[in-house]
């Protein structure tokens, strides 16, 4: 009777390692997106905040004078 609480416990942890590894695939999948997308990410803010810069020139008084 105890070789077979042994066998059914070490299925059970095998099954935890296998969710766990399930779960590490999907995070490492998930980290490489944000990885590859993070310097588009830059650009866009970059473009974003000198249109704002230029347009914030364009309405200060004096300007194009």
């Amino acid at each position: 009777m105890r070789s077979w609480r042994v066998i059914s416990g070490a299925a059970t942890n095998t099954g935890h390692v296998c969710g766990i590894a399930t779960v590490a695939v999907g995070q490492t999948v998930t980290l490489g997106e944000v990885t590859s997308g993070s310097p588009q990410l830059n650009q866009i803010t970059q473009h974003d905040a000198a249109r704002r810069g230029s347009a914030a020139r364009g309405r200060q008084p004096g300007a194009g004078q």
